[in-house]
């Protein structure tokens, strides 16, 4: 990946996690203050199918708030990784290895 396109992730990810923190947010304010509709003539199966959808609202942003938060974070970390490794000494950069292959002994 290129700079840029390092950038357009955090970017993204940044979008997504605060629209997921809003959704997060607001099943949390439901759930907190009680703000479920609640209609006398309800029956008590359409309450709860009104509770599970909800919940799964929340679960969902929960979710994808997860999946941007590790989008970032793996996103930061590649692009300081690629920032530390311009900046070493060239000396470090272009070391040699040798590597020895072991072998048995072949009868």
């Amino acid at each position: 990946m290129r700079f840029r396109n390092h950038w357009t992730t955090l970017i993204l990810a940044a979008i997504g996690v605060a629209v997921c923190l809003v959704g997060v947010g607001g099943f949390l304010w439901a759930v907190f203050t009680n703000n479920l509709e609640w209609v006398p003539n309800k029956s008590a199966q359409e309450y709860y199918l009104e509770v599970g959808s909800a919940f799964g609202d929340g679960f969902i942003m929960g979710f994808f708030l997860c999946f941007f938060l590790v989008l970032g974070v793996v996103t930061l970390g590649t692009l300081l990784g690629f920032v530390r490794s311009s900046h070493l000494p060239a000396q470090v950069q272009s070391s040699q290895r040798s590597f020895h292959v072991i072998r048995g002994n072949r009868r």
